[in-house]
């Protein structure tokens, strides 16, 4: 079981590469316009994405309180970008 879930792991920190290298071309303006849906726009569903592989992570190390990393996150898209490649990239080695 555990080589398939490793390949997974591998895989979704691929597809997150491949998302991200398309997002940071978007500006502010595209990131924000509202598309409708349940995140309404682009950077509000990249967070979403990004919180919910960080609570499975804090799940899986056992944290007795799960925090959102977008609650208290101050920086700029990019570095949104990069937090939660991070997040995705844990997971490979969990």
């Amino acid at each position: 079981m555990k080589p398939i879930l490793f390949d997974y792991t591998q895989y979704n920190v691929w597809a997150n590469a491949l998302l991200i290298d398309l997002l940071k071309n978007l500006n502010d303006e595209q990131l924000d316009q509202d598309l409708g849906g349940s995140f309404a726009t682009v950077r509000k569903t990249l967070y979403h994405i990004w919180g919910a592989e960080s609570i499975w992570m804090q799940r899986l190390q056992m944290a007795e309180q799960v925090i959102l990393p977008q609650d208290h996150f101050t920086g700029g898209f990019a570095v949104a970008c990069m937090e939660w490649q991070n997040t995705s990239k844990q997971f490979v080695v969990l």
